[in-house]
């Protein structure tokens, strides 16, 4: 069952999350699955310029312009490689590819600092945009496709 949660960042970079009481709270990146009525700081030694969080799992850039993704896994909306796991802490998205600014739903968007769109997770119905009509999971980020002319 997937909670609500919201996340900010300080004027220091440290990313903090709040929510989910009273469901698993993998979300907050915290390092344990408990909810909290008030901002809990994001694991890890990070600092990010943006958070973004969905109903499953939450992605922050840092100020490096790295991603990083925690929560729910299933489908490889974390970019991490992998299709079916759940990340209590921040986790980074697999490759060398620096982002100015990311999105969460289902799946997870992004565009790179190189102003190029990529996007993970679940393909349910062509969400991604890769051209391709596939029902393959991307479990790593994957460019989506130039519009046509």
């Amino acid at each position: 069952m997937a909670g609500s949660v919201s996340c900010g960042v300080a004027t220091d970079g440290r990313g903090y999350c709040w929510g989910s009481v009273g469901f698993p709270a993998d979300m907050l990146g915290a390092g344990d699955s408990q909810g909290s009525k008030s901002p809990r700081a994001v694991a890890g030694e990070l600092f990010f310029q943006s958070i973004s969080t969905s109903g499953q799992h939450t992605c922050g850039i840092t100020l490096d312009g790295a991603a990083y993704c925690w929560g729910d896994g299933e489908f490889g909306r974390l970019g991490t490689g992998q299709v079916s796991v759940r990340f209590n802490t921040p986790q980074k998205v697999v490759g060398a590819l620096q982002f100015q600014s990311i999105g969460t739903r289902d799946q997870t968007c992004g565009i790179s600092v190189n102003h190029n769109a990529y996007c993970w997770g679940p393909p349910t119905a062509g969400q991604l945009g890769t051209g391709v009509a596939d029902l393959t999971v991307r479990a790593i980020p994957t460019r989506v496709s130039p519009p046509a002319p």
